[in-house]
């Protein structure tokens, strides 16, 4: 395994292309669910500038006003094809961006009083 990772992290790093590190960071955490695969990345031949044609390729098939788009799962899936993995692996969660924590809020308190009513001040006005 540790062989295919190297293999990958050299590749994202030489890279110019952004891609490249994106899909690689992909398939670095399949390794780590399945390290097994490893086999396949090693393959002579893949790699992830290849499963980035494969996808614009795929993604070519339903080009529309001269435009192509694939959603993450559906690149993801093709990246995953263009190695041999068989199976489905879900595409990484996005993690939301980590805000401060929100304090609760204070609790409500009555204003004081100050124990007279107003017809204590005005009297039989």
């Amino acid at each position: 395994m540790e062989q295919a990772v190297n293999k990958l992290r050299t590749e994202m790093e030489a890279s110019k292309n952004p891609y490249v590190k994106v899909v690689g960071e992909h398939l670095l955490k399949v390794l780590e669910i399945n390290p097994a695969a490893a086999e396949k990345v090693l393959a002579e031949g893949k790699t992830i500038a290849g499963a980035l044609t494969a996808m614009k390729t795929e993604a070519s098939k339903n080009k529309f006003d001269g435009m192509a788009m694939l959603t993450d799962e559906e690149g993801y899936a093709i990246a995953l094809k263009y190695f041999g993995f068989t199976g489905t692996i879900p595409a990484p969660a996005v993690a939301p961006d980590q805000a401060a924590p929100v304090p609760p809020p204070a609790p409500v308190t009555s204003p004081p009083t100050l124990g007279i009513s107003v017809d204590d001040l005005f009297g039989d006005l």
